[in-house]
């Protein structure tokens, strides 16, 4: 009977510590019902040559990526703004973009300085943005025991999630100037 209540009691904490772990992971991408128009990308499709550079220390390869400021990507980063943080340690899931903006986000990767440049940057508005995997220090920690009986057995799970959040510059790029030294 004793070690029926047990593993009942066993199996009904490690469901409810997986639905809490699951519950983290799966969050819906961020995206908006904007309508995309190919003319507001093309005019930021000539060569420039402006350069826009910069670095985020402590981290090494990390894609950064600058999105022209079109009103759909206004939409989409104010709709980024509001979520957060992600339960993820990486990019992939945390968005989803059209892909007319897709073909026009440039991405670059920062190197083992967390250094990174754009060249030949046209005048206008742009997003620069990067996703810190460790932007939450203080992850969630979930403790469960069972069973509470006094029966001399007790079991204890921990599990820190991974999250990360989006970091975004808005920036306006004017004939002649460039940035040398955008920090986030």
């Amino acid at each position: 009977m004793v070690g029926a209540i047990i593993k009942t009691m066993r199996a009904i904490t490690l469901s409810l510590l997986a639905a809490t772990l699951l519950s983290w992971g799966c969050e819906s991408p961020v995206s908006v019902r904007t309508n995309v128009s190919e003319a507001d990308f093309r005019a930021y499709g000539g060569p420039g040559a402006q350069v826009i550079a910069g670095d985020i220390p402590k981290y090494s390869a990390v894609p950064i990526h600058l999105d022209p400021a079109t009103p759909y990507a206004n939409d989409f980063y104010r709709a980024l703004a509001r979520r957060t943080v992600f339960a993820t340690s990486n990019e992939t899931n945390t968005v989803a973009l059209h892909p007319v903006m897709l073909e026009h986000r440039r991405t670059a990767l920062s190197d083992t300085n967390g250094y990174f440049a754009f060249e030949h940057v046209s005048p206008g508005q742009y997003y620069v943005s990067w996703f810190d995997a460790f932007a939450d220090y203080h992850a969630r920690v979930v403790h469960a025991e069972g069973p509470p009986y006094g029966i001399g057995i007790t079991q204890q799970f921990s599990f820190v999630a991974p999250r990360g959040k989006w970091r975004v510059k808005e920036i306006t790029v004017r004939e002649g100037e460039s940035f040398s030294k955008l920090d986030f």
